[in-house]
């Protein structure tokens, strides 16, 4: 029985880890995916820079730079756009997780005060039949 209640209190924060290491994990993966494409990027920008031999060579070289820095900020862009529905993802699902462990804790709650309540009403119908027992033996021993 305790151990049943432990696991109960228990089942949201292992939700809640579990979420935060899939979310964390997700996050790792769009890092990593920005680094090789950062890489790539600046590995080709190093290769463009070794093949300038003339000035026509450097001015298509600065043009690709050009082309290659917005490349750069729209991915960033699409980057944090993903990043932002990654975290709206897991703010309603952190949020699920623990309003149903809230749920069902207040719903154990008016269990316990419902069958607090049974208790209580029948040990006072219990101890008015008992009254009434007594006044009833004592009325019959007057007599």
């Amino acid at each position: 029985m305790m151990f049943d209640n432990l696991k109960k209190t228990a089942e949201p924060l292992t939700q809640f880890n579990k979420l935060t290491m899939s979310t964390v994990a997700k996050v790792g993966e769009m890092q990593m995916e920005a680094l090789r494409d950062f890489m790539s990027m600046a590995g080709q920008q190093t290769k463009a820079a070794t093949q300038i031999r003339d000035y026509e060579d450097f001015q298509k070289y600065l043009s690709d730079q050009a082309e290659m820095f917005n490349n750069i900020v729209e991915k960033a862009s699409e980057n944090m756009n993903e990043l932002s529905r990654l975290a709206d993802e897991f703010r309603e699902e952190a949020t699920e997780v623990f309003q149903e462990g809230q749920e069902e804790d207040e719903s154990q709650g008016q269990k316990a005060s419902q069958a607090s309540n049974a208790s209580t009403s029948k040990s006072s119908s219990t101890g008015a039949k008992s009254q009434a027992g007594k006044a009833k033996a004592s009325e019959q021993s007057s007599q």
